[in-house]
């Protein structure tokens, strides 16, 4: 009972300061699922085991103190600080669960019988073999993934910084503007003045002559390799990205377009 009561007034502050769309999205992760799964079901195996009496209370303080370790990524930063949390107090947690779980399966096999009531859970026959789950073999399973899952958590809580989420994985998505990428000084020599003559292009107003003759398809790929060897020039461009070529050549075609073709 002190033990169910002193968890709850530790499990209950952090639960009000989890936020909630970073709660929402650990609901969807496997990891996070998986490990909730396993560690309620041997839970509740074990306190049928117990026979649903007081003991119960002290599972319930097991599973929330479980539970404390899995959402630790719902908490922010700034609550982090204002609890003066670190994931490394996280650590004894684990092992003491880790502890529990070894206990029980010695129990299950050199323990007395009458600590746990083992009990078949269901039977089944196939051709002439019969087959039954038993409570403790149901147990013995969910203890075994645990206590691996638990020493994966515990490992990433012991090598992780503190602004290293434990539980969520993902990637990260965004769109940035030319400007911000690296782009190498031979081709940024050839980038920043074709791009001022895009410019004045665009906004100036400036039209191109008409008396100018139209050149021919031929004469103006010509003009346009004469004037830009980067852009066709394959082993300047070997390094090039795509989408830099596609940008040069855009830039090429804009500052040396030919005039309308007047009848």
């Amino acid at each position: 009972m002190l033990a169910f009561v002193f968890t709850a007034c530790f499990f209950i502050p952090f639960a009000a300061s989890f936020q909630r769309d970073i709660l929402l999205a650990m609901t969807r992760n496997f990891e996070f699922l998986f490990a909730s799964l396993q560690f309620t079901l041997g839970s509740l195996c074990l306190a049928d085991m117990l026979n649903w009496d007081t003991r119960c209370l002290a599972l319930l303080a097991w599973l929330m103190w479980f539970h404390w370790v899995l959402l630790w990524d719902a908490l922010l930063p700034t609550i982090r600080q204002h609890f003066r949390f670190k994931k490394v107090y996280g650590v004894p947690v684990l092992v003491a669960i880790q502890l529990g779980l070894v206990w029980i399966v010695y129990m299950l096999f050199f323990g007395a019988a009458e600590a746990l009531d083992d009990r078949t859970l269901t039977k089944f026959k196939w051709g002439e073999l019969d087959f039954s789950i038993r409570t403790s073999t149901f147990l013995i399973g969910r203890a075994s993934t645990i206590l691996t899952w638990s020493l994966r958590i515990m490992w990433r809580a012991a090598r992780s910084q503190e602004d290293e989420l434990v539980v969520l994985r993902g990637y990260l998505e965004y769109h940035t503007p030319l400007e911000l990428f690296p782009v190498s000084r031979r081709v940024s020599q050839h980038i920043a003045p074709m791009e001022a003559d895009a410019f004045d292009l665009q906004h100036s107003g400036a039209s191109l002559r008409e008396d100018v003759s139209v050149p021919s398809i031929q004469e103006h790929s010509q003009s346009a390799t004469m004037s830009f060897p980067p852009v066709v020039e394959r082993p300047r461009l070997i390094h090039q990205p795509t989408w830099l070529r596609a940008k040069l050549k855009l830039l090429a075609v804009a500052r040396k377009r030919p005039a309308p073709v007047t009848t």
